[in-house]
């Protein structure tokens, strides 16, 4: 993947993520769970778009599916391979801008992502606001259709 500014951007709070979100444990098994619900299967394969440091393919992975999680920042990634190896699970991690979609076409079973979120800024930590995603444009949504076997599930989700 080349190097731009927006996957810099997005290794910015990749060590520090989970202090935003109160209880990251927690939200980790609550995400797996409401997905898991989703899914409506065991063991999917499972994509998840924009993973950030792995709260749902993390969450996913502990409850048997096989994930595969991809972010645009390279450090994300890496420590969502991390917070899985300390939980005792792997889903693959990888660093990907999912505008070029990097798999095979009907390949899993499930496509999963969630809006992102950052604080504001220096003097407003607590404040989350939306952050610029590529899947804002028609070319992520499409690749989502094409990431998934015939009958598989799309879901976004929200914290």
């Amino acid at each position: 993947m080349r190097d731009s500014s927006a996957a810099r951007w997005y290794d910015l709070p990749a060590d520090d993520h989970h202090l935003i979100h109160a209880e990251w444990d927690a939200n980790v098994r609550r995400q797996g769970q409401a997905l898991d619900a989703l899914i409506g299967q065991e063991r999917a394969v499972v994509l998840d778009c924009s993973c950030g440091i792995g709260t749902r393919a993390v969450g996913l992975a502990l409850r048997g599916h096989r994930v595969t999680g991809t972010d645009l920042s390279p450090r994300a990634a890496a420590r969502a391979a991390r917070e899985a190896a300390r939980r005792g699970v792997e889903p693959r991690t990888a660093a990907a801008d999912m505008r070029r979609f990097p798999f095979a076409d009907a390949q899993f079973d499930a496509v999963a992502r969630a809006a992102p979120t950052a604080p504001r800024g220096p003097r407003r930590r607590s404040a989350l606001q939306p952050r610029p995603h590529p899947f804002r444009i028609p070319r992520g949504h499409a690749a989502f259709a094409r990431g998934l076997v015939p009958g598989g599930r799309r879901t976004h989700a929200t914290r």
